[in-house]
């Protein structure tokens, strides 16, 4: 439970860049504690550069991108990424049916995979699905990947499946120019786009959106207050040193805009002419 955001912008025309942010909550059924280590992860950075932020279970997140790290050495390019992002939620997925359904029962895949064609309703089918469609729920990740001047974002999100070995569903929002992970995912997704989010805008604009569209997502449950950003540009991959000011400038100018939404309600309803 977390929000997880990702903005691009630009500077004077030049080079797509990147923006995360993320907040620092870490959830345990209902309860909720603000961590001191941040969930925003850089991937690799040389002339491939990835970087982002994942939500749902913290051990999935954690073997998720030590696969991703591993595997992501040898990328060459976005597509890559792309399928790696893909194998790697695949074979946790993989793992865990064989370590919970395959491994018990003395059936290696080859045997699975034909009961599964002769008998798709059968009890151990039944507990595989259950385990992906668990997984798929518990693992969501968004990524940012530069390849020399092109910036793509990746999102990986939880999808019904028919059956338990089917690949995950891999989208490329690139045009969007913004993605979000998390129980305040909504809430930023529709606050970055009512501000009328622009990636062609430059980083104070993308970073100051960003940021009240993490502030409001704060309304959602298990998402925290404690704020980590990051960059990804040409320079590399790297945090901002005096980021808690620019978090501390946008919760206040968030609780204006609250206020200032309240007057103008105020005054529409006092024009409302309606009897009891």
């Amino acid at each position: 439970m977390t929000v997880g955001i990702i903005v691009k912008y630009r500077i004077s025309g030049e080079q797509e860049r990147a923006i995360l942010v993320a907040d620092r909550m870490i959830s345990w059924g209902a309860i909720g504690v603000e961590y001191n280590v941040s969930k925003l992860e850089k991937v690799r950075d040389d002339s491939l550069k990835i970087a982002g932020v994942a939500a749902g279970s913290e051990a999935l997140i954690e073997e998720f991108f030590g696969k991703l790290r591993a595997k992501c050495e040898n990328a060459k390019c976005f597509d890559d990424v792309k399928q790696i992002v893909s194998d790697c939620v695949s074979g946790i997925i993989v793992d865990k049916i064989t370590d919970a359904v395959l491994k018990p029962m003395g059936m290696d895949a080859a045997r699975f995979l034909d009961l599964m064609e002769r008998n798709p309703t059968h009890q151990f089918v039944g507990e595989a699905m259950t385990i992906r469609q668990n997984l798929s729920n518990s693992l969501h990740v968004v990524l940012v990947v530069r390849e020399g001047d092109s910036l793509k974002l990746i999102l990986q999100q939880p999808t019904f499946s028919y059956t338990p070995y089917s690949s995950p569903e891999i989208s490329e929002l690139s045009k969007l120019g913004f993605a979000t992970v998390g129980t305040g995912s909504d809430s930023a997704w529709w606050t970055l786009v009512h501000m009328g989010y622009d990636p062609a805008d430059d980083i104070k604009i993308n970073l100051t959106k960003a940021l009240l569209a993490k502030i409001q997502a704060e309304e959602s449950h298990g998402v925290g207050k404690n704020t980590d950003i990051m960059i990804l540009d040409n320079k590399g991959i790297r945090g901002i040193p005096n980021q808690q000011s620019l978090v501390d400038t946008a919760r206040r100018v968030y609780d204006k805009l609250i206020k200032s939404q309240k007057e103008i309600i105020r005054k529409a309803y006092q024009q409302v002419s309606i009897s009891d």
